[in-house]
């Protein structure tokens, strides 16, 4: 807050030598303090003063927006969160829109204030464009949509991409809110034989422990938690519940 108030002073006098350099510092600060709105008034600028590289203004920019896409999803009511998110998402510059993260943070923030159907739209536009597996694993968790149609778009993408796991991952999904049982099952395992995760071995463990089969699902569920174990730092456990 400090570095804040005197490079407010300083920022104050454009023709200064040193303005472009008190820009930069500044854009360093909002990053700091996370004040994502103050960034983007500063980003006209910073392009236009050529402070940092067109990647690094890109990247400042993209971090900019995720920042306030995040933190628009807030309000009383649904309602409200919509109407913010859609405000902040509108304040985006449109060639940002096809960016697959923001994307993403956007549809999340849909999905979180009960507008599903927007989401589903949002992410299905850019997913026929641009291909992203993030996108597909939040196309996934769209709650009350059109999922027929959903599993359709799902059906057209797979003849392109006959092994995607992430793809084949959102389908079981999918298939789990139409209550596809044994449609959903063969999707998860065609995601485990295409790629092994964690997500695809916790959807078919706790598919099959509903289906009446505790050893197979006990089963997928310990090679999931083996998966994410691996990702653990190797640290002291004690040898028995005695040294607990």
């Amino acid at each position: 807050e400090e570095c804040l108030a005197t490079l407010m002073k300083l920022s104050r006098d454009a023709k200064s030598p040193s303005y472009p350099s008190v820009i930069k510092m500044l854009s360093k600060v909002y990053v700091e303090l996370e004040d994502w709105e103050s960034l983007r008034e500063l980003l006209p600028a910073m392009k236009k003063q050529k402070v940092v590289s067109e990647d690094e203004f890109g990247r400042l920019a993209r971090l900019c927006y995720e920042g306030k896409l995040r933190r628009a999803v807030r309000g009383e009511s649904d309602q409200d969160k919509r109407k913010n998110l859609k405000d902040a998402w509108h304040q985006i510059p449109r060639k940002f829109h096809t960016e697959p993260s923001l994307v993403r943070i956007y549809a999340e923030g849909l999905i979180a204030a009960d507008a599903g159907e927007d989401a589903e739209r949002v992410i299905t536009d850019l997913l026929r464009k641009n291909w992203d597996d993030g996108l597909v694993q939040v196309y996934g968790q769209i709650m009350g949509g059109d999922v027929e149609k959903q599993l359709l778009w799902c059906e057209n993408w797979l003849k392109e991409r006959p092994n995607n796991p992430m793809l084949l991952l959102t389908m079981g999904r999918l298939s789990l809110q139409l209550r596809s049982w044994d449609k959903a099952r063969s999707y998860f395992e065609a995601s485990l034989r295409s790629r092994k995760s964690a997500q695809a071995y916790g959807e078919l463990g706790r598919l099959l422990s509903h289906m009446g089969e505790p050893q197979a699902s006990n089963e997928h569920f310990q090679s999931g938690l083996a998966m994410i174990a691996e990702r653990l730092p190797d640290l002291p456990m004690p040898d028995s519940p005695e040294q607990l």
